[in-house]
């Protein structure tokens, strides 16, 4: 039997499990990959000020009206400008990367 998991943006293929009297591992493995699904398709709509940071290279990021941190993977040049105010719309990413500050996010859309 096969059971196919399909991510868009992640590109998840086929999965094959054979096993499946073993309910408990099925289960597990089901909730594993909802709750990444779920998790990579949550789309926030962000207001706060732009911030560079000097760690490593230094970088971009945005401090929301609530204090949390947001690093922008897609940084556009029109909102490099440090204490500007503004609100995007991000989705949530999985990297790797130097930098550890924030929670990193790609900008879909943008206002200033």
């Amino acid at each position: 039997m096969k059971l196919l998991l399909r991510f868009n943006e992640r590109k998840w293929t086929s999965f094959c499990y054979r096993d499946w009297s073993n309910f408990e591992t099925l289960t597990n493995l089901f909730h594993t990959f909802h709750n990444k699904i779920k998790y990579y398709n949550i789309m926030k709509n962000i207001t706060g000020k732009v911030k560079f940071i000097s760690l490593e290279t230094g970088f971009w990021g945005i401090v929301d009206n609530q204090g949390n941190e947001w690093r922008p993977i897609n940084m556009p040049e029109q909102l490099k400008k440090e204490g500007k105010q503004v609100s995007v719309m991000v989705r949530e990413v999985d990297e790797m990367s130097i930098f550890m500050w924030g929670t990193p996010v790609r900008i879909l859309s943008f206002s200033t």
